[in-house]
């Protein structure tokens, strides 16, 4: 139960409670003096004698209402810290403005290569010479037959020589290698990269305008809680998600919260700026598209 009170609610229920007890006293002081007169039969009579028929005569015994008094007194310091608790200071419009949202850090972390050149082949062994008997010898084959010359070269023509066969058909490409649903990664060659940062040149530029384009979607989106803002909470909510291979985002999830809300805002804040900004560009290792995983640190800080 959400209780509020301004500050003139406040100081009327303090100026009603005291009323209370200041009548209550009245009451209570009047009533006893009326017994006492009652009683005794006359208010002259001597204070000593007044203090021993206090125990002849029970009405006049003030310890006997000695618990509804403590009662009462516990009642009155509860309400009174119950008012005192519910008491809150409305915050101005010019003071509204000077509250600053959000700070967001993004961890730049460079991702260790991993496309190494492959090591080179080994060297060939050594050929094995081996000893051959003398009898294993092969006799040189003997001398061809000795050709006619013709002294007239148009005699001499060379025999035509048979044709090339034709090549053979080259072999068919080898099948695209199966993709394997591994678990998302951290570290990858090309992180995701925020819509629209893509065309740039080069890949440190595409990183910078992704952290800034990501910063500006969260900032513009996210609002201070208002619970928070009152009791002065700040702190940092660590939140974690996965880039699909197709740049679609899942998993989004919150490692650190808050109290007051500033976990859920910062989780509301991050899912609605996916959603309006579109599909990103999806992380590469190797030449192909993998899932990644990331973590956005929120930091809530009031000025």
């Amino acid at each position: 139960m959400d209780i509020s009170l301004n500050g003139f609610e406040l100081l009327l229920g303090l100026s009603v409670m005291a009323a209370l007890i200041v009548g209550l006293i009245v009451y209570l002081r009047g009533s006893f003096s009326r017994r006492s007169q009652h009683y005794l039969g006359t208010k002259h009579q001597p204070r000593a004698d007044r203090i021993k028929d206090r125990h002849k005569y029970r009405g006049l015994d003030v310890f006997r209402l000695r618990p509804t008094v403590l009662n009462l007194g516990m009642v009155i310091a509860i309400g009174t810290c119950l008012l005192l608790l519910s008491w809150t200071m409305p915050v101005k419009a010019e003071d509204a403005w000077s509250v600053s949202p959000i700070t967001i850090e993004i961890l730049d972390v460079i991702p260790p290569a991993t496309n190494f050149p492959p090591p080179p082949p080994p060297p060939p062994p050594p050929p094995l010479i081996e000893e051959v008997a003398e009898d294993e010898l092969i006799e040189d084959p003997p001398p061809p037959p000795e050709l006619d010359f013709d002294p007239d070269m148009s005699k001499n023509e060379a025999p035509p020589l048979p044709a090339a066969p034709p090549p053979p058909p080259p072999p068919p490409p080898p099948p695209p290698a199966p993709v394997v649903d591994e678990g998302p990664m951290i570290f990858v060659e090309r992180m995701p990269l925020f819509p629209g940062c893509k065309e740039l040149g080069s890949y440190e530029d595409q990183r910078v305008c992704s952290d800034r384009e990501l910063l500006s979607a969260v900032h513009q989106r996210i609002n201070y809680p208002a619970l928070a803002r009152e009791n002065g909470i700040e702190g940092t909510v660590v939140l974690r998600f996965i880039i699909e291979r197709d740049g679609s985002m899942s998993n989004l999830e919150i490692l650190r919260d808050q109290p007051a809300g500033l976990g859920a805002e910062a989780e509301r804040a991050v899912r609605s700026a996916f959603e309006e900004s579109g599909s990103w560009s999806a992380g590469m290792q190797n030449g192909m598209p993998v899932r990644v995983m990331m973590n956005l640190p929120v930091k809530f800080q009031l000025d």
